[in-house]
This record gives structure tokens, sequence and C-alpha cells, in this order.
């Protein structure tokens, strides 16, 4: 056994620095351990310095590994979304983290909500009016997150951006474009676009009025809740119109639904070509009161076979509803302050 030990050792000492020479990484020994497994954290801004009281966006960019995804907020029938904590200077303020819409990945039985490949989950910092120019400051955000391919595995970054703080307009940083793309991809809400939401014995309905002059089609549209327990995630979604020209979107309700909700909360996804406005948003938020109502029952043209193609790379998913952050804490999960989830305004 001595003589075994010996070997391995020795054999450590000669693999790890060449490993490390090609990988750039430190090899995993019994002391150290990959924080960030099949995935890799940063902290961009879409600015290289900063304005006193001028807000500006950051986000956490997450790039994964070929196969492997990260969950939406909701997550679906498999994850769970990110918990992020702040820590910023006296005197800024962050707003809630705005998420680009998801992907749905169906792997019959269960469904998920999520990325592949990577995501920037965005946010608006806004400094004091009155901070100091000719100085720097540290922004650091700290995230539990979740990846999953045949499994799903915890994950927790530390990150922060240093940024000088200068009395002239922001200089823009080389992560503008990333930041700009993503921000792009986030659910709108449109006041020419009228929602409403109706129970019914097996879930609910969804009453989307769209523009007069709107041209597109709800063809292929999926509905994305907010709240991770009140539909039944892998159930189709049959969307029909009526001759007034009103879409209702057909949900069903899941089976461990508690209690009756009061609003229908989420965001009305369009397949890739399809847009709710000019500037070719996908995503369009649905905030809407619940009620019994008669117009429920209105018939309706169908409008396309109900629902998404599955993404690619979701074969393989297995329905692990896992305990992921206890790992991290121990056994016991003391949730840090959570940002809550925005809309954004156009």
């Amino acid at each position: 056994m001595a003589a075994l030990l010996a070997l391995f050792v020795a054999l450590a000492a000669s693999v790890g620095p060449a490993l490390l020479a090609q990988t750039g990484r430190a090899p995993l020994l019994a002391t150290q351990q990959d924080t960030t497994p099949r995935s890799e954290a940063r902290l961009v801004s879409d600015v290289a310095s900063i304005r006193p009281g001028e807000p500006f966006t950051v986000g956490l960019h997450l790039t994964l590994d070929e196969g492997w995804r990260t969950p939406w907020k909701n997550a679906g029938d498999v994850g769970n979304g990110l918990i992020a904590t702040w820590s910023l200077p006296s005197g800024f303020s962050a707003d809630s983290l705005a998420y680009p819409i998801p992907e749905r990945i169906s792997n019959p039985p269960v469904t998920s909500y999520g990325y592949h490949d990577e995501v920037v989950i965005l946010a608006t910092i806004t400094p004091p009016a009155g901070l100091q120019a000719g100085r720097s400051v540290r922004l650091s955000l700290s995230a539990d997150y979740v990846v999953c391919g045949h499994t799903c595995i915890p994950a927790h970054a530390e990150q922060s951006l240093e940024l000088p703080v200068r009395d002239a307009p922001p200089t823009t940083s080389g992560d503008a474009a990333l930041i700009r793309r993503y921000a792009d991809r986030l659910p709108v809400e449109h006041a020419r676009w009228r929602t409403r939401a109706a129970r019914t014995d097996g879930g609910f309905v969804v009453g989307i009025a769209p523009p007069a002059d709107w041209n597109g089609s709800l063809a292929g549209a999926w509905f994305f809740p907010t709240n991770p327990g009140l539909l039944d995630h892998a159930a189709a979604q049959p969307i029909g119109r009526t001759a007034a020209g009103e879409y209702h979107v057909r949900l069903t309700g899941s089976a461990y639904l508690a209690g009756e909700p009061k609003r229908i909360e989420g965001i009305l996804v369009l397949p890739d070509g399809g847009a709710f406005d000019s500037a070719g948003h996908r995503g369009l938020v649905v905030s809407a009161a619940v009620a019994d109502a008669a117009w429920a029952a209105e018939p309706t043209e169908p409008v396309a076979a109900p629902g998404l193609a599955p993404a690619a790379g979701a074969a393989g998913e297995v329905t692990l509803l896992f305990v992921v952050l206890s790992a991290l804490a121990g056994g016991v999960i003391l949730p840090p302050k959570t940002i809550p989830v925005p809309t954004t305004r156009r």
C-alpha cells in the first residue's frame, strides 16, 4: 500500500505541471475544488469607467460546456434558479436581475426551461450622484446556480469588477456588444398588447389581444410561467384565435398546484423569426388577473400545432429534483438576499 501511494504521488507531481501547461487550469487534487463545474462565470460591464449618478449595465456571463445547460428563473421540472447577492459600495443600488428569453428543453416526461452554450443575466447599477471622481470602486456578486446535463450539479461563483470613476461620459467596454446582444433578448411589456386570464376546469386560459396593425402570428408560441408550481410544464399549450382576433392560450394546471392563483405571470415567447414589435423582441411579459369569465369558452380556430420543437442538446435529461444548495451550505439552506426578476418597459 505504501508503495502504491508513493507511485500515485509521483505520477501526480509529473502529470500536474503538464496538464496545467495544456489547459491553463490546475488539476483538481484533494485540496482543490472546481466551484463552477461544466461552466465558467464572470462579471461584465458595458462601460470601462463610470460617472457619478449615471446608471450602467452589468451582467453575469455564464458559458457552458457542450451538452450542459443552466436554468431560467423557473427551471421547470429539472433544476433550480439562480440565487444572487450583491456587495456594492455605499450609495450604489442594483435593479432586479433581468433574464433573457429561455429555451424550452423537452425530454418526455419532463420539460425544463433554460439556456445552453452561454447566457448573460443583466442588472442596472446606479452610482450615487455625490460619488467622488478620481477613485475606483469594486462591485462584487456572489452567485449560486446549477448546470444540468444527464444530471444537475451545483455551482458557486464569486465575481468582482473594479471600475474607475471619472467626471466625464463613461467609456465603452469590450463587453458592451455582448451585453447589448442579451439585452435585446429581454422580454418586454407593451401597453398596446392586452392580456387577460381565466380559470378553467383543467387549468387556465390566457387571452392575448394584439395591436390592430400587428401582422404576425402566435403560431408556435410558448408560455413560460414565473411560478414553478402553476402549470404542468410538459403539457401541450394549444393556441386558438377568436373571430374578433384575440388569441387564447390554453394551459394545463399542475397536479401540485396549491390554492388558487390571483394572477398569471410569465412571458410568452415566439419561435425564431417571430416578433412582437418592430425592434424584433420575441418575448412578451404577461401579467393578468385570474377570473371566472365567459370569454374563456368562446370558440377559436387553431393557429398551429401547439408548442415549440425540443431544443438542441436536450437528449438524456434525467429527472433530478435535487437539493443543490444544501450541499454547499452543509445540509441546511439559508437563502441569502435574493434578487427578484424584473420586467422591461417599452
